[in-house]
């Protein structure tokens, strides 16, 4: 890292910190927010571990999804919300609902879709936009656009098209992360980890997970059927872990093999 990409991360650092005590009275507090709506995926994608593992189908309700709503409009969060886990958002038809509550008790939330794009078209487009979406996260994993995402892309004008980010993925891409110790790659070595700092991770049973990496949500932290969202994320448990894993202390299973601190 070069001394002006250190003085930037600082100066971002700095401003994080001061947004979190300004908003939130709190240092210790998550960035985002990732609720999963369903299970469903319409792909088997070699970069995510459902292409190796059945996870069992499931909806959140209606209910319990409006209860996480309003926990985190109480607390006033304006960052980022998307609704995924390891699903495609987009085959959730309450979608645009959903968005247009999460919407309404979260007015300064940037509400971000991350999805493969298969199923994005103008009409579903729009009625996303209309419903409260900022914006789309599209990973695409063909070296084409699909039809319906190619003949979305042409339609829009320029200020549509911000609101759309595409990112290209095939078998040739380095994987990253190997959630967990799920998928092979070619190098995986971390010495910190703030993702479970930043990211507030929720599966569609409504049970607080370690992070996006814990695929099979073997790392529980509370279930908000039955507990506030915030007497969950304020658990000395949980707390202890999300300082350990900043200062690169793995002791986690699924850390060390995810951070490969455990690897032989």
């Amino acid at each position: 890292m070069s001394i002006e990409e250190k003085i930037n991360y600082c100066k971002k650092n700095i401003q994080l910190k001061a947004k979190r005590l300004l908003r939130y009275n709190a240092l210790d507090m998550f960035d985002a927010v990732e609720i999963e709506t369903s299970t469903e995926c319409n792909r088997a994608c070699s970069n995510c571990p459902n292409s190796l593992f059945k996870r069992k189908k499931g909806l959140m309700e209606i209910g319990l999804f409006k209860k996480i709503i309003n926990e985190l409009n109480e607390i006033g969060f304006c960052g980022r919300f998307s609704p995924h886990f390891y699903n495609e958002p987009l085959l959730d038809k309450r979608l645009p609902l959903l968005i247009n509550y999460a919407r309404s008790k979260l007015p300064d939330a940037n509400i971000c879709i991350y999805t493969n794009g298969d199923l994005l078209n103008r009409k579903l487009f729009e009625e996303l936009i209309g419903a409260g979406t900022n914006s789309f996260f599209v990973t695409q994993y063909d070296k084409t656009l699909s039809s319906n995402l190619k003949e979305l892309v042409d339609s829009l004008n320029g200020k549509e098209r911000k609101k759309i980010t595409i990112r290209f993925f095939d078998e040739n891409s380095e994987i990253v992360f190997n959630r967990g110790g799920l998928l092979k790659t070619k190098s995986n070595k971390f010495f910190s980890c703030s993702y479970p700092s930043t990211n507030l991770v929720v599966n569609w049973k409504g049970e607080v997970v370690l992070c996006c990496n814990d695929f099979f949500s073997r790392s529980i932290f509370g279930d908000l059927k039955k507990e506030k969202l915030m007497d969950v994320w304020k658990k000395e448990k949980f707390k202890h872990i999300r300082k350990e894993t900043k200062k690169g202390i793995f002791n986690l299973d699924v850390c060390k093999k995810c951070s490969g601190a455990g690897a032989k």
